[in-house]
């Protein structure tokens, strides 16, 4: 009745949701058994976890919907790693998400894989009319 019955919600117009869906099926995960969004001792809570099917070797990975990637990014990717002992981890974005090359490098250095998957994120009217 008085204003808006919407709540804001500050993930509205990404795709990000949709990029985890993709993400779940990359080729980092081939032999991995994987689960999303599980929630660490540490109450942190990385978008993908994978254990081995062979080896017991764990993998950790996010899904960035961002205009950016920047290296606070890959520095949430590290402490994932750090906290589950994990010997790998990597970051899937959207196919329009700009990468830079030192960002990429610092990934790279870090043991983290970084992958545009073939979803776009969403731009509202204003973004798409200046951008």
């Amino acid at each position: 009745m008085f204003g808006s019955s919407k709540k804001k919600h500050p993930t509205k117009n990404i795709n990000w949701k949709r990029l985890e869906k993709v993400g779940e099926k990359s080729d980092f995960f081939r032999g991995f058994n994987i689960e999303t969004q599980k929630v660490l001792k540490t109450g942190k809570r990385p978008d993908f976890v994978g254990v081995s099917r062979y080896d017991g070797e764990k993998i950790v990975g996010d899904a960035k919907c961002v205009k950016e990637l920047s290296k606070d990014n890959v520095n949430q990717v590290k402490e994932y790693k750090k906290t589950l002992h994990a010997e790998r981890g990597f970051i899937v974005t959207s196919e329009n998400t700009k990468v830079p090359p030192e960002v990429r490098r610092y990934a790279w250095d870090s043991n983290i894989r970084i992958k545009r998957m073939g979803v776009k994120r969403k731009k509202n009217i204003f973004q798409r009319f200046f951008e």
